[in-house]
């Protein structure tokens, strides 16, 4: 039987580099500071630094570029250069909002290892991000398998062929709330469907940091975004919203999968989220924390959604009837405007908007394309009712 990594006795770590040891590792941009999070022998007689793997996290990046590497790319931490930060990049947020720092410890112990690499679903093959709670019998592997409809795991692509012919799943277990141009979108209630919905949040994991690791997925509701062909409806994102929110959420969990990312679906569910509350009448907002990714792809669909509302309004305009026209929460619409410079304090201490058009054109620049367009005509859903 192949002998697990994590199976080594904590003796073959004699010589190795300590745990939380800054060092540098060699890349194609030069020395990159790092902190070793985790240590491997890669024989069983290993006692000198070069007889190990090390888990390393880059400092000051996201997680999900964690990795192994060898003794041979690391330098000591001395040799590092100094890495300047754009302060002036709109997209930079604390990751960590909402988190204590006893809960930031036990969520960064819990899981600062990535213990499956790839994930392969159908024809797509693309790399985990974080640690997933997977039982252990899924865990340390290379790929981990999983059914491109029913979304169960399996440890080997063997497994995945005999499975297809007889799974009997073409699309979510929910119904079929929006339906535009071979893009649908099913509501699957996590309580009604809970194996598939909690093989989501698995698979999910993999993508997305700092989220529970406890899946009880019952109080959820989970909008799966899929796209249509001969053999079904194909799983390519999802957003989760609770059932009741006292916090007025109205989104808990967004993910785009990476192997069709920056083809506006992350937009597309943000304004599916926000059509929701628009339906509910009530202002919604996202729960916390935001990914860097999460963040980045809200705090543009904010500033387009308000620079149009900006540029259709004359004269005076509050941020409460901002909200009103939104239904963005206040909170966020002034956090926003704030990163855009379009809400500025003058030299009485007064807040203005600074909407002319020209400065708006600027902005909108700045935004990229604005993703796949959703059509409300198209979407046919009522509020859950508890």
């Amino acid at each position: 039987m192949k002998r697990s990594k994590r199976d080594a006795p904590l003796r073959f770590n004699k010589g190795a580099l300590p745990l939380g040891s800054l060092i540098c590792v060699k890349s194609r941009s030069g020395q990159v500071p790092a902190r070793v999070v985790e240590v491997q022998p890669l024989s069983q007689y290993a006692e000198t630094p070069n007889a190990y793997t090390y888990y390393v996290h880059f400092e000051g990046c996201n997680r999900r570029l964690d990795q192994w590497v060898t003794y041979d790319v690391i330098r000591d931490w001395n040799d590092c250069v100094n890495r300047q930060v754009e302060n002036g990049d709109l997209i930079l947020h604390d990751e960590h909002e909402g988190l204590d720092a006893k809960q930031l410890a036990m969520h960064e112990e819990n899981t600062k290892v990535r213990r499956i690499e790839y994930l392969e679903m159908g024809p797509h093959r693309c790399k985990a991000w974080y640690f997933s709670p997977f039982p252990e019998h899924f865990q340390d592997l290379e790929t981990l398998f999983a059914c491109e409809f029913c979304l169960k795991a399996f440890k080997h692509r063997e497994e995945v062929h005999l499975h297809a012919p007889r799974c009997l799943v073409r699309h979510p277990p929910g119904n079929e709330i929006y339906r535009d141009q071979g893009v649908s979108v099913f509501e699957v209630d996590g309580a009604v469907s809970p194996l598939y919905c909690e093989n989501l949040a698995f698979i999910a994991k993999l993508f997305l940091d700092h989220k529970t690791l406890e899946f009880d997925v019952s109080p959820f509701l989970f909008y799966v975004l899929t796209e249509r062909d001969e053999q079904g409806w194909r799983f390519v994102g999802y957003f989760s919203k609770e059932k009741e929110s006292d916090q007025d959420y109205n989104l808990a969990c967004i993910l785009v999968f990476p192997f069709i990312q920056r083809s506006g679906y992350g937009k597309f569910l943000i304004s599916l989220s926000y059509q929701l509350s628009r339906i509910e009448r009530k202002k919604g907002t996202p729960e916390r924390p935001l990914s860097d990714l999460g963040f980045r792809a809200y705090l543009k669909w904010w500033a387009e959604v308000l620079i149009a509302e900006l540029r259709k309004q004359k004269g005076v305009l509050s941020i409460a009837e901002l909200s009103d026209l939104t239904y963005i929460k206040e909170d966020d619409i002034v956090m926003t405007l704030e990163k855009l410079r379009v809400l500025r304090c003058d030299a009485s201490g007064n807040w203005r908007l600074y909407a002319n058009a020209g400065y708006l054109d600027q902005v909108q620049a700045t935004l990229g394309p604005p993703g796949r367009v959703l059509k409300p005509e198209k979407l046919h859903w009522a509020p859950y009712r508890v």
